[in-house]
């Protein structure tokens, strides 16, 4: 069993790490998307519904220490590798757009894909990122006695890990 200093390191940079992805997918949508209060909103939503959604769903899952981490480690593997791949060729989005606007539907269904393109590109690495706080949470309390007190503890850590990556 790993100390609980080593399961708040993990919840740090795993917040840390969620956060500038979060902040660089942003940024990467605002080159094609005209930066709004909308846009922004949609982006953010998005993100807190595929980190929230996932810790209901990795949650639930009960796990051994062993499965705990092996799941927690290919869950950020495959928010990397989304990352790499569409991260690395964010001139798909333009494609998509040019596509969308080449139909001949009206505006609003225009505005529904794009809402769906930017909600995509966002969710499904949240998602992937999103189930690690449970994850960790559950085995830092295997490693402490102090369950109660150490919620807020950890949840202070992973909070003061995702504003840092606004300095």
């Amino acid at each position: 069993m790993k100390s609980s200093v080593y399961y708040l390191s993990i919840i740090f940079l795993i917040g840390l790490s969620s956060l500038i992805y979060q902040i660089y997918c942003v940024r990467i949508l605002f080159i094609f998307y005209t930066e709004s209060i909308s846009a922004v909103s949609i982006s953010i939503a998005a993100f807190l519904a595929g980190l929230s959604l996932s810790s209901i769903v990795f949650s639930r899952i009960p796990r051994t220490e062993n499965q705990s981490i092996s799941v927690l480690f290919y869950m950020q593997f495959f928010s990397a590798l989304y990352g790499i791949l569409f991260l690395t060729n964010y001139d798909l989005i333009p494609l998509f757009i040019d596509n969308i606007d080449s139909l001949d539907i009206t505006k609003i269904y225009k505005d529904i894909f794009n809402f769906l393109t930017i909600w995509t590109f966002l969710f499904i690495p949240a998602f992937f990122i999103g189930g690690a706080f449970p994850i960790v949470y559950g085995l830092y309390l295997r490693s402490t006695n102090h369950a109660s007190q150490d919620t807020g503890l950890v949840y202070f850590i992973d909070m003061f890990a995702q504003s840092s990556a606004h300095l």
